[in-house]
C-alpha cells in the first residue's frame, strides 16, 4: 500500500473510521489522499468561512498529498447522480493511481454512505482502474452501528490494524470537529472513539486497533 485513498461521505467520517491508521500510513511515507464526497449547506460567509479553515486544519494535520473536495451537498446524495460521483471517484483514482481504497459501509443509516460506498466500489473495477489492489470498509460510529434492520448487511471485521501509537493523534484530530461531538452518552465522543478502538483491540491482540472489510485483494 503505497498510494491511499481515503474516501468520506462527510467531513469527520474519515477520522472516526481511519483516524488511527492515517496516521500510521503517513509516518510510514505512504501517499495519503482524502476525498469528501459532500459539503455541507452553509449560506453564511462567516460560517463557510470557518468550515473551509476546519478543512484546511484537518488536512494539515494528517498532512495529506492532497484532498479532494466534491461539489454535492450532504444528503443530496441519489440514483440521479450517482452515475456522475462515480465518474468523479474513478477519475482521482485514475489521476493519482490509487492502489489502495478505503471508503464507508454501504449500510450505514445515512443514506450518503450507500451512495458513497456504491459509487466508491463501481469506480474501483480492475477494467476502468488497473492500480487498485485492495479495497477496505471502515465503520463508522453512529452510522455502521446504528443499522438495526434485520435485511441490513452487518459490517464484519475481518481486518486489524494496530493504532496503539496513533490513538493520542486520532483523539486530537477528533477533537478539531468539536461540533460534531459531545459527551458520553453521545453516539460520536471521545469516549465512544476510544472504547471500540479497546474492543477492536481485543479481538486482535493490540491495545487499541481499528477494524476492516476487506473485500478485494489483488497481489501482484
Amino acid at each position: 500500500m503505497k498510494k491511499i485513498l481515503f474516501i468520506a461521505p462527510h467531513a469527520d467520517d474519515e477520522t472516526l473510521g481511519c483516524g488511527g491508521i492515517i496516521h500510521k500510513f503517513k509516518s510510514e511515507n505512504c501517499k495519503i489522499y482524502l476525498l469528501l464526497a459532500t459539503k455541507k449547506k452553509i449560506k453564511k460567509k462567516t460560517e463557510l468561512i470557518k468550515r473551509e479553515k476546519l478543512i484546511t486544519k484537518v488536512k494539515q494535520k494528517y498532512k495529506f498529498n492532497n484532498l479532494f473536495q466534491l461539489s454535492y451537498f450532504a444528503s443530496d446524495l441519489s440514483f440521479k447522480n450517482l452515475s456522475t460521483l462515480t465518474d468523479d471517484i474513478r477519475n482521482i483514482i485514475n489521476l493519482k493511481k490509487i492502489d489502495t481504497i478505503f471508503t464507508c459501509h454501504s449500510d450505514d443509516t445515512h443514506s450518503d454512505h450507500f451512495f458513497v460506498s456504491k459509487a466508491s466500489l463501481s469506480s474501483s473495477k480492475i477494467f476502468r482502474t488497473p492500480s487498485i489492489e485492495k479495497i477496505f470498509i471502515y465503520e463508522t460510529l453512529s452510522e455502521t452501528n446504528f443499522n438495526f434492520s434485520k435485511k441490513a448487511k452487518q459490517f464484519k471485521a475481518n481486518s486489524y490494524f494496530d493504532i496503539s501509537r496513533f490513538i493520542n493523534k486520532k483523539i486530537s484530530t477528533i477533537k478539531l470537529y468539536e461540533s460534531e461531538f459531545k459527551k458520553h452518552p453521545f453516539p460520536r465522543s471521545i469516549e465512544a472513539v476510544k472504547a471500540l478502538s479497546l474492543l477492536r483491540g481485543s479481538e486482535s491482540g493490540f491495545k487499541y486497533a481499528e477494524a476492516f472489510q476487506q473485500i478485494y485483494s489483488r497481489i501482484k
